[in-house]
């Protein structure tokens, strides 16, 4: 049996790609309720990618404030 679930998110936009992983796993002794472990995972990912976005946009502040400070 499979007790990991994985998810993955992709977001393009103006020529910047991020992709954003998330991964539960269910104990074997846990009854078998998929939903829960789809939802996790899917949050997961979408914290990833929230993560990767915002590091994107920090980076770019800062190049931003490096050029502007000439």
């Amino acid at each position: 049996e499979n007790y990991v679930t994985t998810a993955l998110c992709v977001l393009e936009i103006k020529g910047e790609k991020f992709i954003g992983e998330g991964k539960a796993k269910r104990n074997p002794e846990d009854s078998e309720y998929p939903l829960i472990g789809d939802e996790l995972a899917l949050s997961r990912a979408l914290s990833d990618l929230s993560q990767q976005i915002a590091q994107a946009a920090n980076e770019k502040i800062n190049e931003y404030l490096k050029v502007s400070d000439k």
